[in-house]
Formats: C-alpha cells, sequence, structure tokens
C-alpha cells in the first residue's frame, strides 16, 4: 500500500487493473452462473420442454404412488427385507408420471414421454 500512494505510473503506461476481492470474484461467479442458466431456461421454453425440476418431481410422485399402490412396504417386510426380489412395474412408473405431467401441469403427451423417458435414460 505504502508503493502504491508513493509510485505513480510513468505517461502513457496502461494503468492496471484493480484487484478483485474474493467475494467480488465469487459475486461475478455467480451472476455469470446465473446468466447461463436464464439462458438455457429460456432455450428450455422455447422449444416447450418443462423444467427438469417439474419431470424429476413427476418421476418422485409417481415412484411414491406406485409403491404406495404396490403394497412395497409389505411385499419386501414379506421377503424378510430383501430388495433384490422386488421388482417394480416400469410401466406404471411411466404411466403415473405421465399423468402428473399432462393432467397436473398440463404437459402435451408426446413432449412428457420425450422429457420423461429422455430423464429415466431409456433413450
Amino acid at each position: 500500500m505504502q508503493q502504491l500512494m508513493t509510485t505513480f505510473p510513468e505517461p502513457g503506461t496502461p494503468v492496471p487493473d484493480p484487484i478483485e476481492s474474493t467475494s467480488a470474484q465469487a459475486a461475478a461467479g455467480r451472476r455469470g452462473e446465473a446468466e447461463r442458466k436464464r439462458i438455457e431456461r429460456a432455450a428450455r421454453k422455447a422449444e416447450g420442454l418443462p423444467d427438469p425440476r417439474l419431470v424429476d418431481n413427476a418421476i418422485a410422485s409417481a415412484l411414491a404412488t406406485v409403491l404406495k399402490k404396490g403394497n412395497a412396504a409389505v411385499r419386501i417386510q414379506a421377503n424378510g427385507g430383501d430388495l433384490r426380489k422386488f421388482r417394480l412395474p416400469l410401466e406404471a412408473l411411466m404411466q403415473e408420471a405421465m399423468a402428473t405431467l399432462t393432467l397436473g401441469r398440463h404437459v402435451d403427451k408426446k413432449t412428457a414421454s420425450k422429457v420423461l423417458s429422455q430423464r429415466l435414460k431409456l433413450v
């Protein structure tokens, strides 16, 4: 600091960029990330695709519904808690998730099927 106060740049030399604090660097990083996400959301919206969080929520809700309807807890306990023998019907899971997206969130069937298949890595 002492040197900055007593040393002056020569005329015509470029002035060095100010040193950013750690918090300013972090804030700049957050702003960049927020802008990237805004662009990503706008592109998804332009394509007519729902937010991935909405798709994840539909899958989780469908999973809970299918497990409850299928008496999963009772069936697992009947096998002594052994999960290796437990099977989950994928068709039922897809139907429930589709219903959540199409009826509850007004996503068209073709788009709902596409995003569910992609999110579950079926395609």
